[in-house]
């Protein structure tokens, strides 16, 4: 009786998010890959894909440097980098949006809410990966505050919604969940994908 009450909180969803998470960097990096690829072909008619190759890491990276870049494609370039940033910025908010609402009235995770949070969590880990960078690099980012502006908006706009959607929106368990599934199984995608499985199926090609 005392070993089924342990046990009950391993439920289909804890189990369904348990997994989501552990693929949580390969769902990132790819997704990214994919809407590049996506707005590649609507924007430069696949030139970009021409030039960079599509990695582990999520970003573009490959054969040419950015500058060579753009004196390619000229003003295309700097719409596929605007148009790009804004659809993910947009589907950050859209899908804390829409998480905030589900979960606000239920206090708990079902498995759409799951994958909203994942969703929200891609952009949630380049603001923190920002912010790293932010406080590395201060005086760089102080001495071109008008370049940088709109990007400190934006991603401390992001940690905004992080932190106000874990003190305000959940209740204690949803917290548990998030401190205890969320983030040590994020910990273990993260090694495996960027140290081990990521480098030997998508490895970076260079010049």
């Amino acid at each position: 009786m005392n070993s089924a009450k342990k046990q009950s909180w391993i439920t289909k969803q804890v189990i369904f998010a348990f997994v989501l998470f552990l693929l949580f960097f390969p769902l990132k990096t790819q997704f990214y890959n994919l809407i590049y690829f996506l707005f590649d072909s609507i924007v430069t008619g696949g030139e970009i894909s021409k030039i960079f190759t599509y990695n582990y890491l999520g970003f573009l990276l490959g054969c040419l440097e950015i500058q060579e870049l753009k004196e390619t494609l000229g003003f295309k370039s700097e719409i596929f980098n605007s148009t790009t940033i804004s659809f993910f910025f947009l589907l950050a908010i859209g899908s804390w949006f829409f998480l905030k609402r589900r979960v606000s009235e239920k206090q708990n995770f079902s498995y759409i809410d799951w994958i909203l949070l994942a969703v929200f969590s891609f952009s949630l880990i380049d603001s923190l990966e920002f912010l790293l960078n932010f406080f590395s690099n201060f005086s760089v980012y102080m001495d071109n505050i008008n370049k940088h502006f709109i990007r400190i908006i934006k991603n401390g706009f992001i940690l905004f919604l992080a932190g106000y959607f874990f003190f305000k929106v959940c209740n204690v368990n949803m917290k548990k969940q998030i401190l205890f599934i969320v983030f040590p199984v994020s910990i273990i995608s993260f090694i495996v994908w960027f140290f081990y499985l990521g480098p030997m199926f998508l490895p970076i090609a260079t010049r």
